[in-house]
């Protein structure tokens, strides 16, 4: 109490009050931590970069496939440059379709340099997240840790101004 008054100053004149602080109900049973959120921001946020990794993985590797094009084309002209008619101007429908297919050495060679550059980020962002994953399970068991010990701290020093309490009635009385 003394130390109290020497670093709040205008609790010098004033009667030190303290508030009754139950512990009825207290034990490992009884629930003392709110919940913690299942997924926080940051963890969310690092989830979410090592889905699109994933995600640009699988597309690089799509991208050593040979490309399959199918195109078509219908146009009506006049003149045509397919079909001539020498003596009137005539519009002559014309059309194309097709399939084209293209595959380079390039397409494996560099797609797969891509590819496994492209895993090996989806690893990394992996290793991330299951490092903050670990950190704050560290953190939120720390925290528990420090409430269950500043719990037990309030619950003995109540138990000492109960005890002080009654040595004082006692030998008053």
């Amino acid at each position: 109490e003394a130390t109290l008054r020497s670093y709040l100053p205008e609790l010098r004149d004033r009667p030190l009050t303290v508030p009754d602080v139950s512990f009825e109900g207290e034990g490992p049973e009884a629930k003392t931590v709110a919940p913690a959120p299942s997924n926080p921001p940051r963890l969310a946020a690092l989830g979410e970069q090592v889905r699109a990794a994933a995600e640009r993985a699988d597309a690089t590797s799509w991208q050593r496939l040979p490309n399959l094009t199918v195109y078509g084309n219908a146009d009506m002209a006049a003149p045509n440059p397919r079909v001539f008619v020498a003596t009137k101007l005539v519009f002559v429908p014309s059309w194309d379709v097709g399939v084209q297919l293209e595959w380079s050495l390039s397409q494996v060679t560099g797609g797969s340099a891509k590819t496994e550059q492209a895993r090996q980020e989806k690893a990394g962002l992996e290793a991330r997240y299951s490092d903050a994953k670990r950190r704050l399970d560290a953190e939120r068991a720390g925290a528990v840790g420090i409430l269950q010990a500043a719990t037990a701290r309030a619950k003995r020093a109540h138990e000492r101004v109960e005890r002080r309490t009654l040595t004082h009635l006692t030998v008053l009385s």
